[in-house]
């Protein structure tokens, strides 16, 4: 018998960074999208808003943390905005679209996070499995 399944994924910038690409909220224009994921659950988007032809970085760095079992996000408490305004379209649409990036919900099977943080250049997500799919199928095949 399967009791438990736990996993651990890395995901790194790029693939984050290739996941943002070419996104953009309604009549806004994003360009230069980057993730960067420090030591201590701290993450740091940094972008271009296009204005008048001309891009205006800004970023956005806060710390992750878990808002339920299947999502995480960086914690609106704590983050800190240079460049636009903290209610900005284009912080909201890709503080968004980075959360959504993880979100386990929409896994074919029951999965559960237990711990998410980064440590350089990665972001590591812990969790676990609901075995049941698995021992379904197991049974299925057999038959």
């Amino acid at each position: 018998s399967i009791k438990e399944i736990r996993f651990t994924a890395t995901v790194g910038e790029a693939g984050i960074d290739e996941f943002l690409a070419g996104e953009e909220p309604p009549d806004e224009k994003i360009r230069k999208v980057r993730v960067t994921f420090g030591e201590g659950n701290l993450v740091k988007i940094a972008a271009e808003r296009e204005t008048l032809g001309v891009g205006v970085p800004f970023t956005a760095t806060g710390p992750l943390r878990l808002v339920s079992p299947t999502r995480m996000e960086l914690d609106p408490t704590r983050l800190v905005v240079v460049g636009i305004p903290l209610e900005g379209v284009p912080l909201r649409f890709l503080k968004d679209r980075f959360e959504s990036s993880i979100d386990l919900a929409s896994l074919p099977v029951a999965a559960t996070l237990t711990d998410v943080r980064t440590i350089r250049g990665k972001l590591l997500l812990s969790g676990s499995l609901n075995p049941a799919p698995f021992l379904q199928h197991s049974l299925d095949t057999r038959q």
